[in-house]
């Protein structure tokens, strides 16, 4: 997967580079990092390649991507979370609307399923199933004979139903609201009354993942136009002024998902100084606290143009595309808050 990631994305002007893993405050401000002495000071372990994704932005590079490992200190004992994981991520200037950038990731996860389903789909009359692990398809080549094979046998240890995608087309986005609207009306019943104005519950994204499948055929989908209680600070809020429930209002983020379990999230960045430091206050952050203030610093000093990105989560990818009933069977050597060894 690293490869035709890599692959698609060089194809269409991206250039390559390689965040730090070590840096010198919290990424977006939160409390769930890891911390660690160095030489004197405090130091963290990147909860993300954010700020720096953006640096290269301001820095004139139009198109950029990174792979690299991704650190959360979160107690998440739950078969989605590791505290340690490997991330995909792009950010990219926006020309005309971020839906530019929403195709982007789309084209290139419809482009990796696609590829490795193409290598070794059997004909259709065939009843076939998917499998297990990371080591499958961070391994495989791009050669169809390897990537079967290597399937094949992750395939008769955790058989599954085939993943349904989207005809080239007629891929599937629905805003937040929608897909809310759509849980309440063909739902379970637990689910009707669910809220355009709160984040999804991890029930609650399995659940309308089981009604997207049935009424569209595909087991991949876009949410878009999250509400901004949903997203971090540097979400932009979208400029058509729409609000959902009490008046909250919504951003142009997305997140992409795979059998009704979220794979990435990403959307438009605030580039406006002024707009970016009112959202860092009304998040509760401190504008003037280590690393807020020098990530501000670059946007008053040099001017980023319009743009944006996302993350996706590669382990998260794998082991929902092979539906397996953990992440951290797709991982060499999963991390989790009671795993540190081997």
């Amino acid at each position: 997967m690293k490869r035709l990631f890599r692959s698609y994305l060089e194809s269409r002007r991206f250039k390559e580079f390689e965040p730090p893993c070590l840096i010198g405050a919290a990424s977006e401000g939160g409390g769930n990092v890891f911390r660690l002495p160095y030489f004197g000071e405090e130091a963290f372990l990147a909860q993300s390649p954010q700020f720096y994704k953006q640096f290269e932005i301001a820095g004139g590079r139009e198109r950029v991507f990174s792979i690299g490992p991704v650190f959360r200190a979160e107690n998440s004992n739950t078969p989605r979370h590791m505290t340690e994981f490997t991330g995909l991520d792009i950010e990219m200037e926006i020309k005309d609307s971020y839906v530019e950038v929403l195709a982007t990731l789309e084209g290139v996860l419809l482009s990796i399923f696609r590829g490795i389903q193409g290598q070794f789909y059997p004909p259709s009359s065939f009843q076939y199933a998917f499998g297990k692990t990371l080591l499958v398809l961070t391994g495989c080549a791009t050669n169809t004979e390897r990537c079967a094979d290597e399937i094949e046998t992750v395939r008769s240890v955790y058989p599954s139903e085939p993943l349904l995608l989207p005809e080239p087309g007629k891929e599937i986005r629905l805003t937040f609201a929608e897909a809310q609207k759509l849980l309440r009306e063909e739902g379970p019943s637990e689910f009707a009354n669910v809220r355009d104005d709160e984040d999804m519950s991890t029930p609650q994204e399995k659940a309308l993942g089981e009604v997207v499948r049935t009424k569209y055929k595909t087991d991949f989908y876009v949410i878009d136009k999250f509400p901004e209680t949903a997203r971090p600070f540097y979400a932009k809020i979208d400029d058509a002024g729409t609000t959902v429930g009490d008046g909250v209002r919504v951003t142009n983020a997305f997140d992409f998902f795979i059998r009704g379990q979220e794979v990435l999230s990403g959307g438009q960045r605030i580039h406006d100084p002024t707009e970016l430091e009112g959202r860092i206050r009304a998040k509760g952050v401190d504008p003037e606290s280590g690393g807020i203030k020098e990530y501000l610093t670059v946007f008053r000093q040099v001017g980023v143009p319009p743009h944006g990105g996302g993350g996706i989560g590669l382990d998260r990818v794998v082991a929902w595309f092979l539906a397996l009933p953990s992440v951290h069977l797709a991982a060499y050597y999963p991390r989790t808050p009671r795993r540190l060894s081997p």
